[in-house]
C-alpha cells in the first residue's frame, strides 16, 4: 500500500515528540501531530479500500460483487470515522482531551475532502457543456453516502467535545505510594458490596463522567446487617434528602418503618406503596386527631426497670443536654416532681392501664398547690412497699421545701408539661389506636408527622414517641420480626436524646437501625457536640454527603477522602553566547526536565463546592474507600414514581448540573 512508509514515519515522529518535552511543547510537536493523523487516515482509507476490494473478490454472485467493488469508495471515505468513535469514547472517560477529539475530526473531514475531490474533478471537464445539474446527478451515489457518513460523524464528535470538559485533570498520580494512595471506589465493586436491601444509598454511575445516566443506573442498596447498620446524611436545604433518600428507602424497604417527617409530605406519597407491603400504616399528626398511641404502656412495673424507664421519660419531657449539670435547682426539682407523680400512676393498682397516660400527669401537675401538697403527703405516706419505695422517697424530699421553692419548681413543672393542655397535641401521646408493642410485628409504619412549627417549640411530643418505640425494641432483646429502620429527618430540632446513643451502640443486635438526616455538620455538632459528633461517625457505617453549601463541611469531607501521590513536571530551556575577540565567538544551549513528587487530595474543598452536581454525593464507608455516586432520586426512576402518589409539596424539575 502506498501510505505504509507514512504512516511508519508519523509513528517515528509521534514517538519523539512523547518522549522530548522540548519538541512536544512546541509548534513542532503539533506539527507531528497532526502529521501522525494524516498518515493514520491515509493508512486506514487504502486498507479498507483494498479489504472491500478483496471480499468482492471472493464473492460468487455478480450482482453482489459489483455492489462491494463500488462500495470500496464508500469505505474508504468512512474508515478514518472508526478512530474518531474511538476518541468520542476514549474523551467520555476521562482519558484524553478535547485537543485528540479534534485531530480524530479532522482527519475524518480530511477523508470528506478527500472523497469529494476524486469524484469531482473527472466532473470538471464537462463543466462548460453541461448544467450543474446534470453534473450533481452523476455523481457517483457510493462516493456521496462515504462522504455524507463521514461528514455527519465530524458533527457528531465536535457535539460530543463541546459537551465535555473543557480541559482534563492537570496533575498525574505517580506509581509511589510516598504520600498516601487514595482513590475513589469503583462503581463495580460498589455494585457487588451493595447489591441488596431496603436502605437506597444511591445510584451505581459518576455523574461526573456519565451525567445522562441519572435514573437508569442500578440502585446501591444496604441491608443494614454489615457494619453497624446505621447511616448518616448530610445535605444542605433544598438538597434532596426527601426525594433522594427518604421516599426512596420508604419504597424499598420492607421491614417496620419509623419516620420523622414534619413537612407530612411522604406519608400520602408512599401509604399505598407500604400498605401493598401488607402493612399497616399510621400517621401520627395534631391536624388530623384520630391516631395516638400510649407512650407510657411499654414500661413493665413489675421489676425496678421501670424506674429508670420513669426517669427516662422525664428526662424526654425536660430536655436531656450533652453537659448536663445541676446547677439549676428548679428545673432538677421539676424533674423530681414529674417522677413522684409518674411513678404514683403507674404503680396506682387502682388505675386501669387506658388511664396511665401523660394526661393524667398534666391534671395532677396542674393542681393547686395546697392539693398538691396533700398528694405528695398521700404518697409518702404509701411507704417503702410500694413501687419499691420510689414514689415515696421523692415525695419525702419534696413535701417538706419551702413555699417560695416550691412555687418555683412548681411552676417549672407547669411549663414542662403545658403542651399536653393542648388536646390535639395530648392525643399523640395518650391514645389507644395501636399499642407500642406492635411495632416489634414488621408490619407496623409509623409516621410521625408532626408540624415544623410544633417540632421546634415542644420537640418533647416527638422525643416521646420516638423514645417509646425505640425503648419497645430494646426491651424486646432482639425478638422482633426482621429489622426497624428509624427514618429520622430534622432530627436536629430534637435535641439531645440519650436513647439515641444507645440505639446507635447497641442497636444493631436488638435489630435496630438509624438513618439520621441532617442540613450540616454545625447541626450535629450543636446537638452532640464535638466528641458526640465523633462517637457517631465513629459508630455510622455509612456517612451520605451531597449539596453542600459550608466550607467547614467541604474542608472536613475533603480530609476525610485522603490523599494521593501527583507527579508535577518542569522543564526549563535556555541559550547563551559571548564573544571573546573579533574572530571568536561561543554559544551553549541547555534544557532540564525534572519530577516531583507531591501531595494531593483526592478532592479538594473548592471541588466539592464549586463541581459537585446536586444529583452527585459522595461516600464515606467504613473500613472502605470514599465512593462518588449519583443520587437515587425517586422521580427520575420510573419504577419508583409509577409507585408513589401525587406530592402537593413537590414540584419536579430537571436537575440543572453546575
Amino acid at each position: 500500500m502506498q501510505h505504509q512508509k507514512l504512516m511508519i514515519a508519523s509513528l517515528a515522529s509521534l514517538l519523539v515528540i512523547l518522549c522530548v518535552r522540548r519538541v512536544r511543547d512546541s509548534w513542532v510537536g503539533w506539527f507531528v501531530r497532526g502529521e501522525f493523523w494524516f498518515g493514520i487516515t491515509m493508512f486506514l482509507r487504502d486498507y479498507a479500500r483494498v479489504y472491500t476490494m478483496h471480499l468482492a473478490a471472493g464473492t460468487a454472485s455478480a450482482y453482489w460483487r459489483i455492489v462491494l467493488a463500488r462500495s470500496s469508495v464508500t469505505a474508504e471515505a468512512v474508515a478514518p470515522a472508526l478512530l474518531l468513535l474511538g476518541a468520542i469514547a476514549l474523551l467520555e472517560a476521562g482519558v484524553v482531551r478535547r485537543g485528540t477529539v479534534v485531530l480524530a475530526t479532522g482527519a475524518t473531514l480530511g477523508s470528506c475532502v478527500l472523497t469529494a475531490w476524486h469524484a469531482v474533478v473527472p466532473l470538471m471537464a464537462y463543466y462548460s457543456r453541461y448544467p450543474i445539474s446534470t453534473l450533481i446527478a452523476a455523481l457517483d451515489p457510493y462516493s456521496q453516502a462515504g462522504f455524507y457518513l463521514a461528514f455527519f460523524s465530524a458533527l457528531l464528535a465536535v457535539k460530543k467535545a463541546r459537551e465535555s470538559p473543557a480541559t482534563g485533570p492537570s496533575w498525574q498520580r505517580s506509581p509511589s505510594n510516598l504520600h498516601g494512595n487514595s482513590d475513589w471506589m469503583p462503581i463495580s465493586a460498589a455494585r457487588r458490596k451493595f447489591q441488596a436491601g431496603g436502605i437506597i444509598i444511591g445510584e451505581a454511575y459518576r455523574p461526573d463522567r456519565d451525567p445522562k445516566v441519572g435514573g437508569k443506573a442500578p440502585l446501591l442498596r444496604y441491608d443494614g446487617e454489615v457494619g453497624s447498620g446505621h447511616c448518616l446524611v448530610f445535605a444542605g436545604s433544598g438538597g434532596y434528602k426527601t426525594t433522594g433518600v427518604g421516599i426512596p428507602c420508604t419504597l424499598e424497604w420492607s421491614d417496620a418503618l419509623v419516620y420523622l417527617d414534619p413537612s407530612a409530605e411522604v406519608f400520602p406519597m408512599v401509604r399505598a406503596a407500604r400498605e401493598a407491603l401488607g402493612h399497616r400504616v399510621v400517621s401520627l399528626n395534631p391536624e388530623d386527631g384520630r391516631v395516638g398511641f400510649n407512650v407510657l404502656d411499654w414500661i413493665d412495673t413489675s421489676t425496678d426497670r421501670s424506674l429508670m424507664d420513669i426517669q427516662a421519660v422525664v428526662a424526654w419531657l425536660a430536655g436531656e443536654r450533652v453537659d448536663e449539670r445541676n446547677d439549676d435547682y428548679f428545673k432538677h426539682a421539676a424533674r423530681g416532681l414529674l417522677g413522684c407523680l409518674l411513678a404514683d400512676i403507674l404503680f396506682a393498682p387502682g388505675l386501669l392501664p387506658e388511664e396511665k397516660t401523660l394526661g393524667l400527669l398534666r391534671r395532677r401537675v396542674a393542681l393547686p398547690i395546697p392539693e398538691l401538697r396533700q398528694l405528695l403527703e398521700d404518697i409518702y405516706a404509701k411507704g417503702d412497699s410500694y413501687g419499691f419505695g420510689f414514689p415515696a422517697q421523692l415525695a419525702g424530699n419534696l413535701k417538706d421545701i419551702t413555699e417560695k421553692q416550691f412555687a418555683g419548681f412548681y411552676g417549672e413543672a407547669g411549663n414542662l408539661t403545658a403542651w399536653l393542655a393542648v388536646p390535639s397535641l395530648a392525643r399523640l401521646v395518650c391514645g389507644s389506636s395501636f399499642e407500642t408493642r406492635e411495632i416489634l410485628s414488621g408490619e407496623l409504619d409509623v409516621f410521625i408527622n408532626v408540624p415544623l412549627k410544633v417540632l421546634q417549640s415542644n420537640p418533647q411530643v416527638c422525643r416521646l414517641i420516638l423514645g417509646a418505640l425505640l425503648n419497645a425494641a430494646y426491651e424486646a432483646r432482639g425478638k422482633i420480626s426482621g429489622r426497624i429502620l428509624f427514618l429520622l429527618d430534622e432530627v436536629a430540632r430534637l435535641g439531645y436524646m440519650g436513647i439515641l446513643e444507645t440505639a446507635r451502640d447497641a442497636g444493631r443486635k436488638y435489630g435496630i437501625n438509624l438513618l439520621l438526616m441532617y442540613q450540616s455538620l454545625g447541626q450535629m455538632t450543636a446537638t452532640w457536640g464535638m466528641q458526640g459528633r465523633q462517637a457517631w461517625f465513629d459508630s455510622s457505617y455509612l456517612k451520605l454527603f451531597g449539596c453542600l453549601q459550608d466550607v467547614s463541611v467541604a474542608e472536613f469531607l475533603s480530609k476525610a477522602c485522603g490523599e494521593f501521590t501527583a507527579v508535577s513536571q518542569g522543564y526549563t530551556h535556555g541559550s547563551g553566547s559571548s564573544t571573546g575577540s573579533a574572530t571568536s565567538k561561543s554559544s551553549s544551549t541547555h534544557e532540564t526536565t525534572s519530577e516531583q513528587q507531591l501531595v494531593r487530595r483526592l478532592i479538594k474543598p473548592e471541588e466539592i463546592l464549586q463541581t459537585l452536581r446536586d444529583d452527585e454525593q459522595i461516600v464515606l464507608i467504613s473500613n472502605c474507600r470514599p465512593l462518588r455516586c449519583g443520587r437515587a432520586i425517586y422521580f427520575r426512576r420510573p419504577e419508583m414514581l409509577s409507585r408513589t402518589q401525587s406530592n402537593e409539596f413537590q414540584q419536579i424539575s430537571r436537575i440543572a448540573a453546575r
